[in-house]
C-alpha cells in the first residue's frame, strides 16, 4: 500500500515497531476500499485517551491492531499471558477489544453530527493482536488464539495464522464501497487524531516522547512543552506515592 491510503500519524519510536507496521503495509492492496492509519491516539466520548498502533480498513471490517514484538514461547489463557521468565500480564487482546468498542462509538457519534449520513456506513470494528517477532511460538489453548496473528509464512513456527489471512479475507458482511471508504477517511480527519504521546492541553502541547530534556526523578517527571507555534517551555509533575 502506498502513502495516501496509508497514513502514519507519528514516527515509530522503535525499529521493531516500524518493522511490524511495514510487514502489514507490504501486504495491503493499494486499492479500494483499503486504508490504514498508524501510530495515533484518540480521545473517547468520556475524554479518555487511547493509543492505537494500527487501524486497517479492509473489505468489510475496520481492524484495530495491537502490535507485539514478543520473542520466545507464550503460554496462558484468555485473561493472562506468561512469557519465558517474564511476569504474568493481562492479555493485550482484552485491552484492544475495549479500544475497538470506544473507537466504534466515537466514529458513530462523529458521523451522527453530519446530517444525512447513515450510521450503518461504519463497518464492524474488530480487535486483533499481531505478534510479529520471527522467533515466537504461541502455546495458548486454541480458543485463546482467536484474533491473534503472526507473520506470514511462519505459521508452522508461531502456531498462529499469518496476518494477511485475516486482513485480505473476502467480505462476509456488506462490503465497504469506495464512497464509504472516503467518508470514513473524512471522519478520521474530523476526529482529530493526535500523534501518540503528544497531546494538546489548552494552548499547550505536551510531548511525552523520550528526549534529553525529559527526566524522571524522585520528585516527579519532567516534560517538554511547547505552544502550537513551537515556543518551547517545560513542566514537571509531582511524584505520587501509593
Amino acid at each position: 500500500m502506498k502513502d495516501g491510503r496509508w497514513v502514519q500519524i507519528a514516527e515509530s519510536q522503535f525499529a521493531h515497531e516500524q518493522q511490524g507496521l511495514d510487514a502489514i503495509k507490504r501486504i495491503l492492496p493499494d486499492a479500494a476500499p483499503f486504508r490504514a492509519w498508524a501510530n495515533f491516539e484518540f480521545r473517547d466520548n468520556r475524554g479518555r485517551w487511547h493509543e492505537v498502533d494500527l487501524l486497517v480498513l479492509a473489505r468489510d471490517t475496520l481492524y484495530l491492531i495491537e502490535l507485539k514484538h514478543y520473542a520466545g514461547t507464550l503460554r496462558g489463557n484468555d485473561h493472562v499471558w506468561m512469557r519465558n521468565g517474564q511476569r504474568a500480564e493481562d492479555s493485550p487482546l482484552l485491552l484492544t477489544r475495549r479500544k475497538a468498542q470506544y473507537f466504534k462509538s466515537l466514529l458513530t457519534d462523529t458521523l451522527r453530527q453530519k446530517a444525512g449520513y447513515d450510521p450503518g456506513i461504519i463497518p464492524y470494528v474488530q480487535e486483533l493482536v499481531f505478534l510479529h517477532h520471527p522467533e515466537f511460538t504461541c502455546e495458548l489453548p486454541e480458543s485463546s488464539k482467536i484474533n491473534l496473528y503472526g507473520l506470514d509464512g511462519l505459521s508452522h513456527k508461531t502456531g498462529l495464522p499469518g496476518i494477511s489471512e485475516r486482513l485480505l479475507a473476502p467480505a462476509r458482511r456488506e462490503p465497504v464501497s469506495e464512497k464509504n471508504s472516503l467518508i470514513i477517511h473524512g471522519l478520521m480527519k474530523a476526529i482529530g487524531l493526535a500523534p501518540r504521546r503528544q497531546r494538546e492541553v489548552g494552548s499547550w502541547i505536551i510531548d511525552e516522547q523520550p528526549s534529553p530534556t525529559v527526566t524522571v526523578g524522585r520528585t516527579g517527571r519532567h516534560f517538554t512543552m511547547s505552544t502550537p507555534n513551537g515556543t518551547p517551555a517545560s513542566a514537571s509533575t509531582p511524584s505520587v506515592r501509593a
